[in-house]
């Protein structure tokens, strides 16, 4: 209980600051206009709602267990980009 003050402090700052979608979504949207900005928006949330969908499914849990499907989805990941 010591720490509990600290505890809400830091808690309130990791939910006032933002975050790398947000940062790179004030970027797309300052340097290439609206549409961009909210394209960008709809990227973000289709990758939080397919990392979200794993986990709902368990499928982290696998991944974390098996090096070998933490490294094809590595590799999967670095050849798509």
């Amino acid at each position: 209980m010591e720490n509990l003050l600290l505890f809400l402090f830091m808690s309130f700052l990791l939910v006032i600051l933002p975050g790398p979608d947000t940062g790179i979504l004030i970027q797309n949207t300052i340097s290439s206009g609206k549409k961009s900005g909210i394209q960008t928006m709809f990227g973000s949330v289709a990758g939080l709602m397919v990392h979200t969908m794993a986990v709902v499914f368990g499928l982290s849990a696998l991944i974390v267990k098996s090096a070998y499907i933490f490294s094809f989805i590595k590799y999967a990941g670095a050849i798509y980009l």
